[in-house]
């Protein structure tokens, strides 16, 4: 196979009309998202976009693992996006990969202020790191913006966690954005308006091109979800983040985070403010959820409305 790489230049002729350029700089890393936003719009495709969420014990993840099979989608597990962006070759990974070794090189100064003569030297690949909210908000915002999500959708699965992630996510800045000086009368009048058409957000765009387009959210009180962890046998929960001491770790800072399903902080009412009541479903009736079967239809009727 002969292959050259020709540099072409533009003839006379051509380069005195006015035109336009759709693409000026040709196919560059910068204008991949363009095209491929073109290529499914011009083909009819149109990725499917949904985020499934809950406190603990839930049933989220066996639904998304179940739905993203079944819609042939990528299922984004908060773990599986920190490891990818640990190998990745570019500004994201080598900043998550500094981050980790600035937090290890802490958690070994604190094992050295406290370690005695007869402990063991700390094993530094054996440490796990704890990362920032905001590193996190990083790596899904960047994942879900990948190629492979924009052509094929995703479903996220139980993140964001909480209304900041959220935004941190799905929400941009408007640069040098001033809120507007309001009087209390036009404050309350403008909050009427937003309220009958639709949420807004000051100060801040929507980022469209990856916002959900669906989202479900599994809601129970704390005693059932913690019942449910109790009915499955030992080896499902022991030494796992379903075992008893971390199921109430982990529901205690879900509740702490959204409150209840009717506070302004819950994650599902963001959405509902956000992409409109029609687009996110609550199922906070455990009963009428232990058909899997049924349940699963229920949801796809939604996302394929």
């Amino acid at each position: 196979m002969l292959t050259l790489d020709l540099k072409l230049q533009i003839s006379p002729e051509l380069a005195r009309l006015s035109s336009d350029w759709h693409c000026r700089q040709g196919i560059t890393t910068d204008t991949m998202k363009l095209l491929n936003e073109e290529f499914n719009l011009f083909r009819g495709l149109f990725p499917l976009k949904v985020f499934i969420g809950g406190p603990p014990g839930s049933g989220k993840t066996h639904f998304t693992k179940m739905l993203a099979e079944s819609y042939g989608i990528p299922h984004l597990l908060i773990g599986d996006m920190v490891e990818a962006a640990k190998k990745a070759k570019d500004e994201l990974g080598d900043e998550l990969r500094e981050k980790i070794e600035i937090l290890k090189d802490e958690e070994v100064e604190k094992y050295e202020k406290t370690r005695k003569k007869k402990d063991p030297d700390l094993d530094r690949s054996t440490i796990k790191v704890r990362l920032p909210g905001e590193m996190l908000q990083k790596i899904v915002k960047a994942h879900i913006a990948n190629p492979a999500c924009m052509n094929k959708g995703f479903i996220l699965d139980g993140y964001p966690r909480n209304i900041n992630d959220a935004k941190a996510v799905f929400l941009n800045p408007i640069p040098g954005y001033e809120p507007p000086e309001e009087t209390q009368e036009e404050n309350k009048a403008a909050t009427e308006e937003v309220e009958e058409a639709g949420a807004t957000f000051p100060g801040f765009d929507i980022d469209n091109k990856i916002l959900p387009q669906y989202t479900v959210v599994f809601e129970a009180d704390n005693d059932i979800l913690k019942q449910k962890m109790k009915d499955l046998p030992p080896e499902q929960t022991e030494n796992t983040n379903k075992s008893s001491a971390n199921l109430d770790r982990r529901l205690n800072v879900f509740r702490e985070l959204n409150g209840s399903v009717q506070a302004e902080s819950h994650i599902h009412n963001f959405f509902v403010k956000l992409i409109g009541p029609e687009q996110c479903m609550l199922l906070d009736k455990p009963e009428e959820t232990q058909n899997v079967d049924k349940t699963l239809k229920r949801i796809r009727q939604k996302l394929e409305q």
